[in-house]
């Protein structure tokens, strides 16, 4: 049998963003929904068990939650941005660990996302998995509906799939600069360095 041929990567001086491509069907929120699929197969409508496939079905079922109750454990975990944070839950009441939470906890953030931002841009740039864990990377830009001010945000998404259920989900996002859309004002002092000055944001 001969050797599989190893093809050298192509390193760039600079880096190339991953074209998106848009996906045929999409029921609801998100609204533009966009990946770029690592291993060649052309975009649609997922149906499949495998733990990769059973992600990219629930991001783009996000707000039906009949869709969302046969792809997540009815006991599964969701981490929304960080473990606890009580000055971000004032501004983001989903953020947080939602322990057991099930489908419900994802439904449930993904409806207060869409009541409080209008979602203009929701990219996947990566998804891959290994065994029973799958990754997302990508971008989205969302806009306040109260101050009209808009931020765009690196994503992630770690996810734990077992026996076809999504049994484990954290989403994280730069949330300094999200929740900036909802300021009206004010600002806050920081120092960083030891010898530092005090400085305002």
């Amino acid at each position: 049998m001969a050797a599989a041929r190893i093809r050298s990567p192509v390193v760039s001086s600079s880096f190339d963003r991953p074209a998106p491509i848009q996906l045929q069907s999409i029921a609801g929120y998100p609204t533009k929904f966009k990946t770029r699929y690592s291993s060649g197969e052309e975009a649609g409508t997922i149906m499949s068990s495998a733990p990769v496939d059973i992600v990219k079905t629930l991001l783009a079922n996000t707000s039906s939650f009949d869709t969302l109750k046969t792809l997540i454990a009815p006991d599964a975990t969701y981490t929304s941005l960080n473990y606890s944070n009580p000055s971000l839950k004032k501004i983001l009441p989903y953020a947080g660990e939602h322990p057991h939470g099930g489908p419900q906890a994802i439904y449930d953030t993904f409806a207060t996302v869409n009541e409080i931002w209008a979602n203009e841009n929701f990219e996947i740039l990566s998804i891959f998995g290994s065994g029973e864990d799958v990754a997302v990377f990508g971008r989205f830009t969302y806009r306040s509906r109260t101050l009209g001010q808009a931020s765009t945000s690196p994503f992630s998404i770690w996810a734990k799939v077992k026996e076809g259920k999504v049994t484990y989900m954290q989403f994280m996002e730069d949330t300094l600069d999200t929740t900036a859309t909802f300021k009206v004002g004010g600002k806050s002092t920081y120092k960083v360095f030891e010898g530092q000055e005090e400085f305002e944001v």
